[in-house]
């Protein structure tokens, strides 16, 4: 689904709700959240904190034009490209696969947040090269070890099964 303006705001909460009624858990919804398009900075960061405060995945996505030359060079009226690069920096650094899941520390961080900078804004490298991770961070690390996440399956289950050609006679195959 997609929450691109907050003019949808009461119908975006009521599919969450309704969804969440009917036993889909919210970090089983995945809301896109367009940015760079007419919106502005503080709109896309109320967006997406009412996504994690709502207990929801956010995706977001930046508006590139079709039209355009070269990709990442679009920056609409309202936003700079620091701040851009500000959401890019972001989904690398507090999301997961370039989404924001509901994680509690990082629905903390942007329930405390009270402008966009505060929320996308990330703290910068210490001089000494000594990184002092924060409780939240480690507490959504934490989290997601516990869900089992990381030891995830890479084959899907037929690779791991018998070789196919032996499961099934040639003899008991139609047209022979």
């Amino acid at each position: 689904m997609a929450f691109d303006y907050i003019g949808i705001r009461p119908w975006v909460e009521k599919a969450i709700q309704r969804l969440k009624d009917h036993g889909i858990k919210g970090r089983r919804i995945v809301f896109y959240s367009l940015h760079n398009y007419v919106d502005d900075p503080e709109n896309f960061f109320e967006r997406v904190r009412d996504l994690l405060l709502w207990g929801v995945v956010v995706y977001p996505m930046r508006y590139e034009p079709l039209c355009t030359l070269q990709k990442g060079k679009y920056v609409a009226p309202a936003w700079t490209s620091e701040q851009l690069s500000m959401v890019a920096q972001a989904r690398r650094v507090m999301g997961y696969g370039g989404a924001f899941p509901p994680y509690k520390g990082l629905v903390e961080k942007f329930a405390r947040a009270k402008s966009f900078d505060d929320a996308f804004g990330l703290r910068a490298r210490p001089a000494s090269g000594n990184w002092r991770i924060s409780e939240p961070i480690v507490e959504m690390a934490l989290e997601h070890e516990q869900q089992g996440s990381i030891s995830k399956k890479y084959f899907p289950n037929w690779r791991r099964e018998k070789d196919w050609r032996k499961l099934v006679p040639l003899t008991s195959l139609p047209g022979r």
